[in-house]
């Protein structure tokens, strides 16, 4: 039997080596792109996760990958309108970055960002929104608008540049002139990127500072590469050595052909897992589906991370705290019945609500004379709020029931059904109705909504019902600033305008006679 020499025993042992060398790498990588968070980043803020009253996705955007897919900034991600800024306050001279705006995307570079308000260059490829330079208040209101054209951009990748000067702003699409823009600019200011809907990524930022300093944010995670590394390759050594144990112990007379055969085949199968776990992370981690639902369910059970979104029974807890009985006879109640719209989901105050808004604007001219509750539950639909409703509270004794309900209802039998049932009972017991159409954003209108809107519009005719069209006030004032944080939630902008619209039309129908 001849022995095997050293050269022959180094080779394997060198390409086995060298194996290990690539399954570490490869899965270091993916563990941290795994783990490329905003959360991780840390030089990045999110407004929709630290909202008091959130929107669904507003957290998650923060802790889970799905923001920074494919190491780049994704405005688009978690029913979109994210708004992230740098967690510092800078004095920048100039800032560059790549963006990519397929149709009809648009996307916001913000600066000047302070406790006053904010400038903003609007990038644009959507109908309902021109380019433009923007100028706004601290609520998102815009005060100016000076529309660019946007003739230079590219449909895969371009790159946008900003010098600042003391008291204008030039701006440069590849390379081409945009325009200069007259303001004046803070000393220290946040920055940050605004988008829509629809996808808009952004990627390879680059911040020159007053001071000299040069900030890159590639959106990648490069943190710990090598403790991880580390890590993985000797937890591959330790693999290896149990399976050179195991397979040692099976194959005594002839031990070095049959486990370099076994050390071999398994880590020829931890290189064919890879690309699998690779295009499972970027398919089903990286966006938002029912295993990143589970991800973010696990994480936020684990770090005990507290909602902003009220749950149905803290709502009805907080409902009977403070309404325990029937109003008093001089006050006439309004009951608005509704979902995370109505309550007041994207606003961190309860008094930014519409409801509260338009209690206030009633009230004006005697005080006193209207309590508006706000019977908004998040998540819930039209059937099981009639029945809260029927059982409970009915016995607010409410003057008004106004029904701000549309967008939860896929079921739009059962929807009109429950409607209906709103409208008998409170004619039965003198209770007047008013149905409202729930709003969408103008470019992302839910399937079920003109739907759900005609069922209201033919009720309120057949009932003698009035009817608010908040929907289509909405839509005309979509571009007077930033009301909305995905299709359905309003800003605290948007609150305001909702109870514009809906302050005119109630003054009519209370005066009208039933009131």
């Amino acid at each position: 039997m001849s022995a095997i020499r050293p050269s022959q025993r180094s080779g394997p042992v060198f390409f086995i080596v060298l194996l290990f060398l690539l399954i570490s790498s490869l899965y270091t990588l993916l563990y941290l792109q795994t783990t490329n968070t905003l959360e991780n980043n840390g030089h990045w803020t999110s407004t929709k996760a630290s909202l008091q009253r959130g929107v669904i996705g507003g957290v998650a955007y923060v802790i889970t990958p799905v923001a920074l897919n494919r190491n780049r900034l994704n405005l688009g991600a978690l029913f979109g309108f994210q708004e992230v800024l740098t967690r510092q306050k800078l004095s920048p001279t100039e800032i560059s970055f790549d963006f990519r705006l397929p149709e009809p995307s648009y996307l916001t570079f913000l600066y000047n960002k302070g406790a006053e308000g904010f400038s903003g260059l609007r990038l644009s490829r959507n109908p309902n929104y021109e380019s433009a330079h923007l100028i706004g208040n601290a609520e998102g209101r815009f005060l100016r608008k000076e529309p660019f054209p946007l003739n230079s951009i590219n449909e895969g990748w371009n790159r946008l540049r900003i010098e600042f000067g003391t008291v204008e702003t030039s701006v440069f699409l590849n390379g081409q002139s945009l325009g200069t823009f007259q303001e004046t600019l803070m000393g220290e200011m946040q920055m940050g990127f605004r988008g829509g809907p629809f996808e808009a990524a952004i990627g390879n930022v680059e911040i020159r500072l007053k001071d000299g300093q040069i900030l890159r944010e590639s959106f990648k995670n490069p943190k710990n590469f090598f403790v991880i590394f580390s890590v993985v390759f000797l937890l591959l050594i330790l693999l290896n050595g149990l399976l050179f144990l195991w397979a040692g112990r099976k194959h005594r007379r002839n031990p070095q052909v049959k486990v370099l055969n076994y050390l071999l085949t398994a880590n020829f199968l931890l290189l064919i897992l890879h690309p699998i776990l690779y295009t499972a992370q970027y398919h089903f981690l990286s966006k938002f589906t029912a295993v990143s639902k589970l991800y973010f369910k696990a994480a936020v059970a684990l770090r005990n991370i507290p909602s902003s979104i009220e749950t149905r029974d803290e709502a009805l807890a907080r409902l009977k705290s403070e309404y325990p009985n029937e109003g008093p006879a001089s006050v006439q109640r309004i009951l608005f019945i509704g979902t995370s719209q109505t309550w007041g989901a994207g606003v961190n105050r309860p008094d930014e609500t519409f409801v509260h808004l338009l209690e206030q604007a009633l009230n004006k001219e005697k005080a006193n004379a209207y309590e508006v509750i706000n019977g908004g539950i998040s998540g819930e639909k039209a059937p099981s709020l009639f029945e809260l409703y029927e059982k409970d509270w009915i016995r607010w004794t409410p003057k008004w029931v106004a029904l701000n309900l549309s967008n939860n209802d896929l079921n739009s039998s059962k929807f009109k059904e429950a409607i209906q049932h709103f409208l008998e009972l409170n004619q039965s017991k003198g209770i007047h109705t008013l149905l409202i159409l729930e709003a969408n954003t103008v470019e992302s209108i839910r399937a079920n909504l003109p739907t759900n809107h005609q069922i209201l519009r033919d009720l309120a005719l057949r009932f003698q019902a009035p009817l608010i069209d908040l929907h289509s006030c909405l839509v005309q004032k979509h571009d007077e600033g930033f009301l909305w944080w995905d299709f359905v939630h309003l800003s605290a902008l948007g609150q305001k305008e909702a109870a514009l619209c809906l302050e005119e039309p109630f003054r009519k129908i209370l005066s009208s006679g039933k009131s």
